[in-house]
């Protein structure tokens, strides 16, 4: 990620127990950051994922908005990022946002996931909780947008942010999408898994350290 270069850019361009969702035969994520190489053994005591589910949502809810918006403003004003991820993990988002800058490109549209699963929840030998969670992250509904670009079709951009599918679009409005599709270059991202590391001293207090594409088994290719 997936994200060593912006969640959503290096998409588009260029455990206490398994998880049902997860194939039993699938090892055990390993962390990719450096911050993660203090990752203790096994035995150390583990959380319920239950416990652990609805502070971790909110993190990566939070998360994949700052990166809309973000993404939406051109790269600029990356500050709004530190207070969910790692001042590790802050580096790489700023380096990614950077490249929007270098590009001079945007986003439209709203990040979305699903498959949500806690894989692991333990504490570290510090004391630290550290918790995997592997998603099925949804970039098909944002675009990017060049500088130069053409406007996107007013009827684009809200379809971009509703929960609407395209099969409940007319015909007629799904043509004029597809002209512009073709005559602008547009991208538009996908579905895929992907695992994210979270680290706090508490539950209330995690944050993003890292996150790359999980390899395992996962129904990502379903729609939600």
């Amino acid at each position: 990620m997936f994200r060593f270069f912006g969640l959503f850019l290096a998409t588009v361009l260029g455990g206490c127990a398994l998880s049902p969702d997860i194939s039993p035969e699938t090892p055990a994520p390993t962390a990719p950051a450096p911050s993660q190489s203090a990752h203790v053994p096994w035995e150390v005591p583990s959380l319920h994922p239950i416990d652990v589910v609805g502070d971790a949502t909110r993190v990566i809810t939070t998360y994949l908005a700052v990166t809309d918006e973000i993404g939406a403003g051109g790269g600029v004003d990356v500050e709004r990022m530190r207070p969910v991820v790692t001042s590790n993990w802050f580096s790489r988002e700023e380096a990614g946002f950077e490249e929007y800058r270098t590009r001079s490109i945007r986003t439209i549209g709203r990040t979305r996931f699903d498959h949500f699963e806690v894989q692991s929840a333990r504490i570290g030998s510090e004391g630290q909780i550290e918790v995997a969670v592997v998603l099925c992250v949804d970039s098909s509904k944002v675009l990017v947008a060049s500088e130069d670009m053409p406007q996107p079709p007013e009827s684009l951009v809200l379809w971009l942010d509703s929960e609407g599918n395209e099969a409940e679009t007319d015909a007629e409005t799904l043509e004029q999408w597809q002209e512009f599709r073709e005559t602008s270059g547009a991208r538009f991202g996908f579905r895929e898994p992907i695992i994210v590391w979270l680290v706090g001293d508490t539950l209330s207090s995690l944050r993003v350290d890292s996150t790359e594409n999980w390899l395992g088994a996962h129904p990502c290719e379903e729609q939600p």
